[in-house]
């Protein structure tokens, strides 16, 4: 997925994080959010060793 998505991605979940009200529900938006954010990070440094 191309960066950019990825950005995309992890600005729609910050916004339903603050919209989610529900423990479970914000259990599982912070996961996602650190599994994309590990993947942007991860895609940064990819670009940085070529």
């Amino acid at each position: 997925m191309a960066s950019e998505e990825l950005q995309k991605d992890l600005e729609e979940v910050k916004v339903l994080l603050e919209k989610a009200t529900r423990k479970r529900v914000r259990d599982a938006l912070t996961a996602e959010k650190s599994k994309i954010e590990t993947e942007i990070k991860n895609k940064m440094q990819q670009k940085s060793q070529k």
